[in-house]
């Protein structure tokens, strides 16, 4: 599981957006209340707080029933190959553009890439609990990227080793 990150005396959404999509998710689908979060929301001061070597998580919330992170990463910050061990996930993208790659497992912890895309900001892509990817900010990127993570449960991701070619 990627580190969480010392909490910043700021928090990164603004507590107001913050109350607003925890009481969206009460009445609705995760989906629906990331729409409703505006890129404006995000306190861009606390864009500062980026770790420089990796990229950056804020714990916004966690229940039992759910985990959301706001997540800042800098250009060429990658998640390392994961799936998120039966959990559903939806991200926003609040500022930036994400680049997804998805994995096929190849053998025991090892996976290839079979295929990568891009979304812009306004974008909300969902993995469901099975999928293995890696999310993050390619290195040509001139501006961080900041994305908004519902998990339903609480994850236990499995990290993975990316291979080239597929030998067994």
């Amino acid at each position: 599981m990627l580190p969480t990150s010392p909490r910043p005396p700021l928090t990164p959404l603004a507590p107001e957006a913050l109350a607003r999509l925890l009481e969206d998710l009460r009445s609705g689908g995760p989906r629906t209340a990331l729409a409703r979060v505006r890129s404006q929301d995000c306190v861009l001061e606390g864009l500062r707080h980026a770790a420089p070597d990796r990229c950056t998580r804020f714990e916004l919330a966690a229940t039992t029933r759910e985990l959301v992170v706001l997540i800042v990463w800098l250009p060429g910050q990658f998640s390392p190959a994961h799936d998120h061990g039966g959990s559903h996930c939806i991200v926003r993208i609040l500022q930036g553009v994400a680049t997804e790659q998805r994995y096929e497992v190849v053998g025991d912890d090892r996976v290839t890439l079979i295929e990568e895309d891009r979304f812009l900001p306004g974008s909300i892509v969902s993995c469901d609990g099975e999928d293995i990817h890696a999310m993050g900010n390619d290195e040509a990127s001139s501006e961080p990227l900041v994305t908004l993570h519902v998990y339903r449960p609480r994850p236990l991701m499995r990290e993975y080793r990316i291979v080239s070619g597929v030998s067994a």
